[in-house]
């Protein structure tokens, strides 16, 4: 949902969570993830951050900077393939928003088009940190699969088919 602050005319983009819904699918913990790597994301010019977060008794709001030009997706839907110099302009600000992410322990784990945003002014915002696993310093490492199944590596999905006949 855009909303607008009334007294400064600064635009949000506020996404509201059900406290309901995430109870019943046992995702408590995501919502707090999401603020922590939320909250990280404003010492980075390629994440989304979050300007406020509020609870009320049905919702989790949070307040994030409003991104005004779409996503990827929607850009390689409209224009087809980028060029070499934009495809190498996007790359970089990816790698810098991900390598800053990684410096501060935080694995994404749900990265694709349509969670890279454009701003106004042509750089991306990568955005969507609900699935992030954070503390991940060292060798800490994890066990699974997560993310959006379009978009899960070749090599884990035939894995994941594996497993699955073979239980049947």
């Amino acid at each position: 949902m855009k909303a607008e602050d009334t007294l400064t005319h600064r635009k949000f983009a506020v996404k509201i969570i059900s406290k309901t819904a995430l109870r019943a699918q046992g995702k408590e913990k995501y919502i707090i993830v999401e603020k922590q790597v939320l909250q990280l994301a404003s010492g980075s010019p390629f994440l989304v951050h979050a300007d406020f977060a509020i609870q009320t008794k049905k919702n989790v709001l949070f307040g994030l900077e409003f991104v005004s030009c779409g996503d990827l997706f929607d850009l390689l839907l409209r224009k087809g393939r980028l060029d070499l110099t934009s495809s190498r302009f996007y790359g970089a600000e990816l790698v810098c928003g991900i390598q800053f992410l990684h410096r501060k322990g935080v694995i994404h784990r749900d990265l694709k088009l349509e969670n890279i945003l454009l701003t106004d002014t042509g750089h991306v915002k990568i955005t969507d940190f609900g699935l992030s696993l954070v503390n991940m310093h060292g060798g800490r490492t994890s066990i699974g699969v997560a993310g959006t199944v379009g978009y899960i590596a070749p090599e884990v999905r035939r894995e994941l088919f594996y497993v699955f006949f073979k239980l049947y």
